[in-house]
């Protein structure tokens, strides 16, 4: 792995990020949240989304997926719903429709062993965890 070609290219990444708004949270070397909140003067958050994708593709050749929801949580779930070059809304709203059917292995956070032991207690989805006691 050429890690110092990984770090240049992150750094490039957040410099377009940061062309949008100042309100970066970094996550990973390849990974950040945006708040976009006041950003209304460049448009709708799925325009401006569209506007991301773009300039990373084009300007780094470094293909994204989007998620814009109403909370950090949200959007991680919704970035990896369409997976490598998607761009997704999620509504709260939308909640019922598109999150609570998925496996509880679907859910950020929630890794093999624990989808696993959630599974052995009759949870199988994000619903009936979401709903459980």
């Amino acid at each position: 792995p050429n890690f110092a070609l990984y770090r240049e290219a992150s750094f490039q990444m957040f410099q377009v990020l940061s062309r949008f708004t100042e309100k970066i949270q970094p996550v990973s070397i390849d990974e950040g949240y945006l708040d976009i909140t006041d950003c209304y003067a460049l448009g709708s958050p799925l325009e401006i989304a569209k506007m991301i994708q773009q300039a990373l593709l084009t300007e780094l050749q470094l293909p994204c997926s989007i998620g814009i929801a109403p909370n950090l949580f949200l959007a991680k779930t919704a970035s990896d719903m369409k997976k490598p070059l998607g761009i997704t809304v999620l509504r709260k709203r939308d909640i019922p429709e598109l999150i609570w059917p998925r496996p509880v292995g679907a859910m950020h956070g929630i890794g093999e062993k624990t989808a696993e032991k959630l599974n052995d207690i009759h949870i199988q989805t994000i619903e009936q965890l979401a709903k459980g006691d």
